[in-house]
């Protein structure tokens, strides 16, 4: 699940996560669409925050895979 995907869910707005990290909103903003990567603990945290509902791994895309010829 995306930090969005949360946020949107459980009805809560970047303002209030922001709050909750301690983070600029403009950082949780930018985190949330996917403009920005967090860094390290911003990431434990966010987990933390969500209950685990937002992993590690939602914050990367692994690229597609090519097709063998």
């Amino acid at each position: 699940m995306t930090l969005d995907q949360y946020l949107t869910r459980n009805k809560m707005t970047a303002t209030e996560m922001a709050q909750i990290l301690g983070r600029a909103i403009s950082t949780v903003t930018r985190i949330r669409k996917g403009e920005i990567k967090p860094d390290y603990s911003t990431i434990q945290e966010i987990v933390d925050v969500t209950e685990g509902r937002v992993t590690p791994n939602d914050f990367f895309v692994m690229p597609a895979k090519k097709a063998r010829k």
